[in-house]
């Protein structure tokens, strides 16, 4: 095996694995790939890699060809490196997340802009101005891998001065769920990360509601919660078939994150249903979805309860996102029948 002292050794090695590995035809960024990789074994920024070439790497070499083979079995570089940037925050990831995209920016883009235009319109506040006086916002997010949706939302909620607020979020996964909040703990300063909560809940579960008497825990006990003033989540949304062919490129994400079942749409339903029965009146729902069925997720939003009920386009002109408005009443019926369906009527 050729033996590696230097950086440019080591940047030569890779350019010419990547360049000739099928995993990776298409892509044209194999010196990116490989200054990641050194960058995040070094512990030094790009422009440090291009200016050391001729420093030694003896004490990551082994790593680093590792890593490599690695990357030419299609191994996405997020999990190579351990990080993902999304909305300017940098997020650990492991293979128990999906890596987050950059399309689900505009989810986030989408809850801010709600979230200004509905619930400050009445006063203008800022992070100067004493904001005890306003109402909590509560938010939750279902299928929160990372953390990433949740905490780019705490974060830029806070930095623009928003009412107080919880954010509620929930996966079915324990492992995400740890990186959730180790991503917590490392992004948001300790205020911010005491009213992020992260709970262990299934998406085709009745979601967790907010207790005001407990803080940012929840109880399932409809009778003494306050339901939530946003209700968003990425749920897997990739039909069944179409997500074992994906993973066949070996990138190594988790299934359970993109599988959505036959049509890619039985989280939505499920979510759909469970968001109008946790949502107050006039409460605003937000779904990623594909784009190949947004306008059947519209549909399913509708039938659930939920008024203008809007597809927006991502950057690359896909529908992505359905938002919707609860209507009145449409939240007291649904808690109802969800109340029969757990007392067995």
């Amino acid at each position: 095996m050729q033996e590696l002292c230097t950086i440019r050794q080591a940047r030569m090695y890779a350019r010419a694995l990547f360049q000739d590995a099928p995993c990776l035809r298409g892509q044209n960024t194999p010196l990116l790939d490989a200054d990641l990789i050194l960058s995040k074994l070094l512990a030094k920024p790009r422009a440090w890699i291009l200016a050391h070439q001729q420093d030694e790497i003896a004490s990551v070499a082994h790593e680093f060809k590792r890593l490599v083979h690695l990357r030419c079995r299609g191994r996405a570089l997020a999990y190579l490196t351990r990080e993902k940037e999304f909305f300017g925050l940098r997020f650990r990831v492991t293979r128990a997340t999906l890596i987050p995209k950059p399309d689900t920016e505009l989810l986030v883009e989408s809850v801010l802009a709600h979230v200004e235009s509905q619930m400050m319109k009445p006063r203008s506040v800022s992070v100067h101005k004493d904001t005890s006086a306003l109402p909590v916002l509560k938010i939750f997010e279902a299928c929160t891998g990372c953390g990433c949706i949740a905490i780019a939302l705490m974060h830029m909620l806070r930095a623009r001065g928003t009412p107080p607020l919880y954010v509620i979020s929930s996966d079915i996964c324990m492992r995400a769920l740890a990186v959730a909040r180790y991503n917590a703990r490392r992004l948001l300063d300790v205020s911010a990360n005491s009213r992020v909560r992260f709970v262990h809940a299934d998406v085709r579960a009745p979601i967790p509601f907010f207790s005001p008497s407990e803080g940012t825990d929840v109880v399932q006990e409809r009778g003494v919660c306050v339901p939530y003033d946003v209700i968003c989540a990425n749920p897997p949304y990739v039909p069944s078939a179409q997500a074992r062919a994906l993973l066949q490129d070996g990138r190594g994400e988790p299934l359970g994150a993109l599988d959505g079942g036959a049509d890619g749409l039985d989280l939505v339903r499920a979510f759909a249903h469970h968001s109008a029965a946790a949502l107050k009146e006039g409460g605003c729902v937000f779904c990623e979805v594909g784009s190949n069925h947004a306008q059947r997720a519209a549909r399913i939003f509708q039938a659930a309860g939920f008024a203008t009920v809007k597809i927006s386009k991502d950057l690359s002109g896909k529908e992505r996102l359905i938002s919707g408005i609860l209507r009145s009443q449409s939240r007291a019926v649904t808690a109802r029948r969800v109340a029969r369906v757990k007392h067995g009527d």
